[in-house]
Order: structure tokens, then C-alpha cells, then sequence
């Protein structure tokens, strides 16, 4: 019986692989941030690396054979602190932080994903 944190991270998994199908129709090149501090990032590692074929290329960074156009880097620091991040994904045109989020009013935001012409 899944519980609600499962429901939850298979409803951020299945957004993620839309995000990564939307990006592989653009030119442009799209680098996940993730964190080994956040459980949920830990999650989404996990799962890019066994089902996306992301492997390491240097350290803290990883590339797919699956998406040319798509990087990881996989901070060792919680995500609130990656403020010169930018400097480490230069030749990105978009960073994409992939965490849990919670509003201070607990109600929950919806899940859309649309391609911006």
C-alpha cells in the first residue's frame, strides 16, 4: 500500500519526466541541481541515474546518452546555499532545482508544465 510521501514522489517523478520531454524538443541546454541534503533530490538522483542513464563525467557532474542536452550537479550542500552555482553551470541556458518544496499554508500547488513559444 503506498503511503503518502510514495504517492507524492511518484506524482514529482512522473512532472520530472515531463519537464526532461519538453526539454528535449528545445535547443537549449538545461542543467539539474540537485542536493545530497534533500531527501527528495536524493530521490530523483537515484532515479535519474538507474532510468535516465545518468552517469558521472566529473565530479559532481553527470551527463545522460539519453539527453544531449540535459546535465546534473549534485551539490554536497543544501540547496538554499548554491549561490554561485551559476559559475559552475556556465554553458547552461537554464537551471532547474530539483527539491521538495512545502508552503507555510500547506495547501498544495498543482503540477503544470507547458512549452513557452
Amino acid at each position: 500500500m503506498l503511503n503518502v510521501l510514495d504517492f507524492n514522489l511518484i506524482k514529482l517523478i512522473k512532472v520530472i519526466i515531463k519537464i526532461l520531454y519538453i526539454f528535449t524538443l528545445d535547443h537549449m541546454f538545461f542543467t539539474l541541481i540537485t542536493s545530497e541534503m534533500d531527501p527528495a533530490s536524493k530521490t530523483m538522483i537515484e532515479y535519474l541515474q538507474e532510468n535516465k542513464k545518468f552517469k558521472e563525467i566529473k565530479k559532481f557532474y553527470f551527463t545522460s546518452s539519453l539527453y544531449d542536452n540535459i546535465s546534473m550537479y549534485i551539490s554536497k550542500n543544501p540547496l538554499i546555499y548554491a549561490e554561485s552555482i551559476d559559475a559552475l553551470c556556465n554553458k547552461t541556458d537554464a537551471l532547474i532545482f530539483l527539491s521538495r518544496h512545502q508552503s507555510k499554508s500547506k495547501i498544495p500547488s498543482s503540477y503544470q508544465t507547458k512549452v513557452v513559444q
